[in-house]
């Protein structure tokens, strides 16, 4: 999540109640740094009343946050509050039912061979759609396509399920938005159910990918189906959805400093360039928790049952962490970003990501060197999911 164009009412800045954020707000949309940085200095512990929630944009508090998992936990059931079937996944459980789940996936990832997905990448970079124009759109023609058919391939998927699943994807990601628009949430639980039900069909059916692998292992026959499905689900579509975003921010940040592919390429460490480009300018800008029992978190009451949003974004630019923090160092070590999440519920497809964001950028910088923005940039006006719908490249 994030925010943007602090307002003031009565023209007090520094008064609480007359704070207004807005995350929906065009130019924050735009560009969210300059209010993040606003947020840190002036109300790093603000309620949002729309949201019906505390934000937090400091380092230090969202870093606790995702951590403490005894104080903010992220299964709404534990404060009396429902949860849908077609949400009970790694995601939104606690405690040994979340460690159990993860267990399983993670040492089915581990035995994942990411080579033939970097060999897929490489191809579709090679000859890009709409051959013979030197212009493509990177999100449609190359994000998109390099990181569903990549994530499918993870996955033993069949080509065939590309389209329902992009559809049913798209739906999820407009309602993740923290309680900002409350419209088409039944719309999402009905996609959520539809993916669930592709992964019910092809798993034990195929012997290949992640869901094989899974299914071979014994103790995920111990697991509850659907929350183990469900699961899967959402390791699914965060390879295809976060990873695609965060390709083509990358691919923005990159292209709009006049030698970025080339120091992207010279950089001594491709992952840590890659934890860079995340640092600066990630995908998952916020992340949920609810309050398990009332606590004071940087002088704030929070009360049990309350949601907090750890600002990702803000804290990954956070100068009481990070030096030159709206600098881009693709060289910068230690980075200790929130940008996949922190303790236990962490991005689980970390390996992924970072193996598609790495070959993506080396061989467009390889193939590609001279390439260039050729167009306006379209952002896409989700502020939890940060992305872009449009980026016309030129590839010379």
């Amino acid at each position: 999540m994030s925010a943007f164009p602090i307002k003031s009412i009565s023209g007090v800045e520094d008064s609480l109640a007359d704070f207004v954020f807005d995350p929906l707000d065009a130019e924050f949309l735009e560009n969210p740094y300059p209010v993040l940085r606003a947020l840190r200095q002036d109300h790093p512990a603000h309620w949002h009343e729309g949201m019906r929630s505390w934000i937090f944009s400091r380092y230090d508090d969202c870093r606790e946050i995702l951590h403490d998992t005894e104080r903010f936990g992220a299964d709404p059931r534990a404060v009396g509050q429902e949860l849908p079937p077609a949400r009970v996944s790694i995601q939104t459980l606690d405690g040994e039912e979340h460690a159990r789940i993860q267990r399983v996936v993670v040492a089915a990832l581990q035995e994942a061979d990411f080579t033939l997905v970097e060999r897929r990448m490489a191809r579709l970079l090679r000859r890009p759609p709409g051959s013979g124009a030197d212009t493509v759109d990177f999100v449609q023609d190359i994000a998109l396509p390099v990181t569903t058919r990549a994530t499918l391939s993870l996955f033993g998927l069949p080509a065939d399920a590309e389209e329902r699943i992009a559809d049913s994807s798209t739906v999820i990601v407009r309602s993740m938005m923290h309680g900002l628009l409350t419209e088409g949430e039944t719309d999402a639980l009905a996609a959520r159910a539809a993916v669930t039900d592709i992964l019910d069909t092809w798993y034990g059916r195929t012997g290949d990918g992640l869901l094989g692998a899974i299914h071979r292992r014994p103790e995920a026959a111990a697991l509850d189906r659907t929350a183990l499905l469900n699961s899967l689900r959402v390791v699914l579509l965060a390879g295809i959805n976060s990873t695609q975003r965060l390709l083509s921010l990358a691919v923005r940040t990159l292209l709009a400093r006049p030698r970025g592919l080339k120091e992207f390429r010279a950089a001594p460490s491709g992952n840590r360039a890659v934890h860079e480009l995340i640092r600066y300018e990630g995908s998952a800008q916020s992340a949920a928790r609810f309050c398990r029992e009332t606590t004071t978190l940087h002088g704030r009451r929070v009360r049990r049952g309350e949601q907090v949003v750890a600002l990702l974004g803000s804290a990954n630019r956070d100068e009481r962490r990070f030096a030159d923090p709206d600098g881009l160092d693709l060289d910068r070590h230690p980075n200790p970003h929130l940008g996949f999440g922190r303790g236990t519920h962490a991005c689980l497809g970390i390996p992924l990501t970072l193996s598609i964001a790495r070959g993506t950028l080396e061989t467009l910088g390889r193939d590609h060197p001279g390439a260039a923005l050729a167009g306006p940039v379209v952002i896409e006006p989700n502020p939890a999911l940060r992305g872009l719908t449009s980026l016309p490249v030129r590839l010379r």
